[in-house]
């Protein structure tokens, strides 16, 4: 069984009201792109 280890920080802990951050960037957009990344595995 291949395993995978993601370190950093929790999407859900993100200030997503930053102005570094991209516009309608959120908790949701980035689990989504986790699932690509680990479907494409």
């Amino acid at each position: 069984m291949t395993r995978i280890l993601f370190v950093g920080q929790a999407p859900e802990t993100v200030d997503y009201s930053d102005p570094a951050l991209p516009p309608g960037f959120n908790a949701e957009k980035i689990w989504a792109g986790i699932a690509i990344a680990v479907a494409d595995f």
